[in-house]
Formats: C-alpha cells, structure tokens, sequence
C-alpha cells in the first residue's frame, strides 16, 4: 500500500517529466534529429520606392538534418516554432513616387512554421550552385503589404502574399499567381517563388522606362564562413524568395515591380530554449526522488 501511494504521489511528476522531456525524446532517441535554437532577421525589401527594406528580428528552434541527424554540414533544415512578424507603417522616401504614395503599410507580414509547415532540403547540396534548386522549399508567407495613396489608407488594395485556391497555397514562399481587384481599373498580379538559398530575382520598371533585375542572394555557411558547419553553433543561413507584382490603375506603382524576402538564422551558442526544457525535467526528477525518500 505504501508503494502505491508513493506511486500516485510521483504520478503527476512522471507526467510533467514526459511533457518537458518531449523535445528531448527528438534527440535522445534511437532516430533523434539534433535541435538548435537560432536568432534572426526576416526582412522585406522592394524593387522600387527607393529600394528599402524594412525587418524584424525574433528567434526560434530548428531540427536540422532531420530523423537521425548529426550537427555539421547542414543538409535540410525544419522550423518548428513562428518567427517574425512586421507590423508597420513606413513613409515612401523616393522622390519620385513619393507624392502620389506617402505611406506603406505592412499588417501581419510572416511566416509561422507551426500552422504553414517549414522543411527546406537539401541546403549544403545546392548552396553556391545557381543551377540547382531545393527539392524541399515551401514556406508560404502570410500578411498583406498597402501601398496607400493617401494617408491612413482609405483606398488602397491589399496586397495578400498568399491565397488558397482549391485547397492549394499560391503566392510568396510558394509559387503561382494571382490577381487582386479582378476586373477592375485597380488591380495587382503577384506571381511567388519558391525560397532558395542562391539568387532571387525580380523585375522593376526605372524611372526612365527601363527593366532592370534586383537580386536577392541567399547562403549557407558555418563559423568563420567555412563550408560544411553550418548545422552548428555560429552556423548562418539565409533564405531568400521573390514576389513579382504587376501592378495597373495604382499611381507611382503601374507597371513592374516586386519584392524580395529574406530570413538569415544564426544558431545561438547558448540554447535557452534546451536548457528551459533540461531545468524542467531536472526539477521534476528531484521532486519524484525527495518523494520517494519521504
């Protein structure tokens, strides 16, 4: 009777364990995947209004090399946790647009691993090879960027990164177009990619009437920039995916032009988000053990 009573006391004990302990089970485990925490930017920049980007920092965990996964070359990457999000008004500083588009607004601009999915692959393979592409490389973005012909907003499009169509994701981070305003004499054509780790590129109509290609490059890297660690401590890498817009009836943005979107991880040297789950399950071991000697 005693020891069913010091059973039902560790009970609850035993259970907060697993639950701490379910990150670990990933690691730990026969087929672990190894876990990192990483900081980072997510950043928009765009083709014209100056060329300006505008970011948010935030931080996360990633499995890298998934099921049965070693730390060194990185050969795909998951993330598991939401990421930045920008919320902002930002004022339009080229002059020749300026005028006719004060403002931008950027409303719940992300990406969010946890409902969208985030698995990229195989990353050391193809970093620095512009001919080759990731296989594993849809992240849809999410949030919607105004172009404001007046302050506040009143009669500008939403411009959506991304829309569902017959159960299927198009747009930013993904690939496949869409056209917002239907037919009428305002309307915006997004045409998404994929993300990459090399050259992103979009189309943008000058002043003067000319196309010119703005580029975006990603990378995969380790410490000290040397090839084959970045799945460690000091490792960084950066994804980066275009969204051409065409866009009609919007003064100072008719025509071609786009944004390009990036997300640079560094994975941290120390990794708070492991040691809260290792704290946790020690508190919760010394706990059962004080009530198995009482």
């Amino acid at each position: 009777m005693a020891f069913l009573t010091r059973m039902r006391g560790m009970l609850p004990g035993a259970l907060g364990l697993l639950g701490t302990l379910g990150i670990w089970v990933l690691v730990a485990s026969t087929g672990h995947a190894a876990v990192l925490e990483y900081t980072g930017t997510y950043g928009v920049r765009f083709s014209n209004f100056g060329g300006f980007e505008v970011t948010q920092t935030g931080t996360g965990v990633a499995i890298v090399n998934g099921p049965g996964g070693s730390l060194g070359a990185l050969n795909s990457l998951e993330l598991i946790t939401p990421f930045a999000e920008i919320n902002t008004t930002v004022p339009v500083t080229d002059p020749t647009v300026s005028i006719l588009i004060p403002e931008i607004q950027l409303d719940g601009v992300k990406i969010n691993p946890a409902v969208q999915g985030g698995l990229f692959a195989p990353i050391s393979a193809v970093a620095g090879n512009p001919t080759q592409m990731l296989s594993e490389n849809t992240l849809p973005g999410a949030g919607v960027i105004r172009l404001c012909q007046v302050i506040g907003c009143a009669t500008a499009i939403s411009q959506t990164l991304s829309q569902t169509v017959s159960g299927m994701a198009i747009g930013a981070g993904i690939g496949g177009s869409f056209t917002i305003g239907g037919a009428g004499p305002t309307r915006i054509t997004v045409i998404g990619a994929p993300w990459t780790v090399n050259t992103a590129t979009v189309s943008n109509r000058t002043p003067l009437g000319g196309l010119e290609n703005v580029t975006a490059m990603g990378f995969a890297q380790g410490p000290a920039a040397m090839s084959g660690s970045t799945a460690q401590v000091g490792g960084m890498v950066q994804l980066v995916t275009a969204t051409q817009t065409t866009s009609i009836g919007i003064p100072g943005n008719n025509d071609i032009s786009g944004q390009l979107t990036r997300v640079t991880l560094q994975f941290t040297p120390e990794p708070g988000v492991l040691l809260l789950f290792a704290s946790g399950a020690l508190g919760v071991l010394v706990i059962g053990r004080r009530r198995i000697r009482s």
